[in-house]
């Protein structure tokens, strides 16, 4: 497992923790390290989506199609989004 994917789950974990600050600093640095990390994106569009940030998750969520990966939940949460 990447040290991006590794910070990507520690985010998670202080998010659960009611640290929703340091969860998304541990998503930032995920991404610096690698921008394509998918764990370290679905992370940073979770946190954003519950802080009820969606304008700022929407990148997180399209890059995954751009990667072309074969990941469809992201797409899936973009077109609930969508008025």
């Amino acid at each position: 497992m990447s040290i991006s994917s590794e910070l990507a789950i520690r985010a998670g974990q202080l998010y659960a923790s009611g640290k929703p600050v340091e969860a998304l600093s541990a998503c930032s640095e995920a991404l610096q390290l690698d921008p394509n990390d998918c764990a370290a994106l679905d992370a940073m569009a979770a946190i954003l989506l519950a802080e009820g940030r969606q304008a700022e998750a929407v990148p997180h969520l399209r890059k995954p199609a751009y990667l072309k990966t074969s990941r469809v939940e992201p797409l899936r949460i973009l077109a609930a989004l969508q008025p």
